[in-house]
């Protein structure tokens, strides 16, 4: 309905580490019928994103790290 949102999900296949660049074009009965929506981003790998798990400041564990003991 005019003056209306809505939220549209779209999913990208990870299995590929790397970045990626992917259009969705949204169809509907607008003035405009149609919009191209660019998404890009980066997969990062198991061992890259191990490297981003946060860390306590008071030298304690992550708890992904007390998981795995």
């Amino acid at each position: 309905m005019k003056g209306q949102s809505a939220y549209i999900n779209v999913n990208y296949d990870t299995k590929r580490p790397g970045p990626f660049t992917k259009t969705v074009t949204v169809m509907s009965n607008a003035k405009s019928a149609s919009k191209v929506l660019t998404i890009k981003g980066v997969v990062k790998s198991q061992e890259q994103s191990e490297d981003l798990m946060p860390v306590r400041k008071d030298g304690g564990m992550s708890p992904l790290e007390n998981q795995s003991k």
